[in-house]
């Protein structure tokens, strides 16, 4: 399917954001834009519009349309992954209690589109399937709860430019990637504490990665 203009342009600013070259505090305006995207102001005001709307950017009467905070501390990072391993924990006692598995066809999918949105540089691919990997590891525990509080720390894009930054720097494939391979392997053999074993050696990296 096609994508409309104003898709293209909502693609390429927030991209532009989330990799940082739309640092937070710079001014946009639809005359720039116009420019930078070579296309009409209409497509623009109305990307403008949704990437506010989710929190990208924000409007001030003193200055008009700046970028918002992306970025998050460490502390908000290990935070973060606190909460997912404790989700992730809930998520398998479910899959026990009620006999059933993990989607491991579609992990292992996403695995393999990780590293070639990386090589690349395609960002927005690269978020969709980070976040695809958390929905299919979090929604077999059918908590509601759990899976707003993910869509809302995703909608304020706690990880983003700093897993991004994170994956460029380190040898992506030979580290981070061979755990989570070894990660969908125990999820496999349903041998789930192995696989939070694995699990919590994942976020250790992650860790490691921002030091």
């Amino acid at each position: 399917m096609k994508k409309t203009r104003e898709e293209i342009a909502y693609m390429k600013i927030k991209s532009k954001i989330i990799e940082g070259k739309y640092e937070e505090g710079l001014r946009l305006t639809e005359s720039r834009l116009e420019k930078e995207l070579n296309m009409s102001r209409t497509p623009i005001r109305n990307a403008l519009s949704r990437l506010t709307s989710e929190g990208f950017l924000k409007h001030q009467s003193h200055c008009g349309i700046t970028v918002a905070k992306t970025k998050s501390s460490f502390e908000d990072i290990v935070e973060f992954l606190e909460i997912r391993l404790l989700f992730f924990k809930l998520s398998v006692e479910k899959v026990v209690v009620n006999q059933k598995g993990f989607d491991v066809v579609s992990l292992r999918k996403c695995l393999k589109e990780l590293p070639t949105a990386l090589e690349k540089g395609d960002v927005e691919k690269f978020h969709n399937t980070l976040w695809r990997i958390h929905e299919l590891l979090l929604s077999p525990a059918e908590n509601k709860t759990i899976m707003q509080v993910i869509q809302e720390i995703q909608k304020k894009k706690l990880l983003d430019t700093v897993e991004v930054r994170y994956m460029r720097r380190k040898p992506y494939e030979k580290e981070l990637l061979g755990l989570m391979k070894e990660f969908v392997m125990h999820l496999e053999e349903k041998e789930y504490e192995k696989a939070i074993q694995t699990f919590e050696q994942i976020n250790k990296e992650v860790i490691l990665g921002l030091l």
